[in-house]
């Protein structure tokens, strides 16, 4: 019988005072062939979301892995829509793997 496997993907993500850059977190999982077998997206975070100030907060989201994965791989995506410079930001990211009850 396959072992069938859960994940759970957190990160803290925001940016900026009330500028809109932000980060988005996107974990893509694959099988031995590097297929892709679905995503999924942390983000992003805006200036209301964040009460117009500096700062993080956490998103996180958790599902069941397909049958077949053998790798996964977080991206960060960082963007600037306002300002001189990239404000979003993105800390403590993690992925956990666990057996299904």
């Amino acid at each position: 019988m396959p072992v069938k496997v859960r994940y759970a993907v957190s990160a803290w993500i925001g940016g900026y005072a009330g500028q809109e850059d932000n980060a988005v977190v996107t974990v893509s999982f694959y099988n031995a062939t590097n297929a892709p077998l679905g995503a999924v997206k942390l983000g992003p975070v805006n200036a209301a979301q964040r009460g117009g100030t500096t700062g993080l907060l956490q998103r996180a989201k958790s599902g069941s892995i397909a049958r077949g994965v053998r790798k996964a791989v977080a991206r960060i995506v960082i963007t600037r829509l306002q300002g001189t410079y990239n404000d979003g930001a993105v800390d403590n990211i993690e992925l956990v793997l666990a057996k299904k009850p």
